[in-house]
């Protein structure tokens, strides 16, 4: 193998790495079972979108039951979860893109936040 060659394999392998370091981000979405997506996008409604990765989608409901019974300040996620769960239901955290570069999930995270803001009947 020559200098060139072996140049061109390692600067595959260090694109290959930066990708797999890149690309392990998703955007995900918190819905609730009890009202339909009014724009027929999804099949419940979703209050709440975020970017992550590992298993940060789950951190939400960690938080909920966390602030559950807590004189703690909740944001409106928060409430939306503790009504839920006191009229007995529950929510859904559902993983809606991934393998996405942080920057692209920023992007899409940010259009689909504007998406319930605009569209929200809370």
């Amino acid at each position: 193998m020559g200098f060139a060659q072996l140049k061109v394999c390692d600067l595959w392998e260090d694109f290959q790495e930066t990708v797999r370091e890149d690309m392990k981000f998703y955007l995900y979405g918190l819905f609730r079972f009890d009202k339909p997506d009014l724009l027929g996008n999804y099949d419940f409604e979703p209050f709440y979108f975020g970017k992550g990765c590992d298993d940060r989608y789950l951190d939400h409901r960690r938080e909920a039951n966390r602030l559950k019974d807590s004189e703690e300040e909740k944001n409106l996620k928060n409430e939306i979860i503790h009504e839920l769960w006191n009229k007995g239901l529950d929510f859904k955290e559902m993983i809606l893109y991934d393998n996405l570069a942080e920057k692209e999930a920023f992007k899409i995270e940010k259009k689909k936040i504007k998406r319930i803001s605009m569209f929200s009947l809370w």
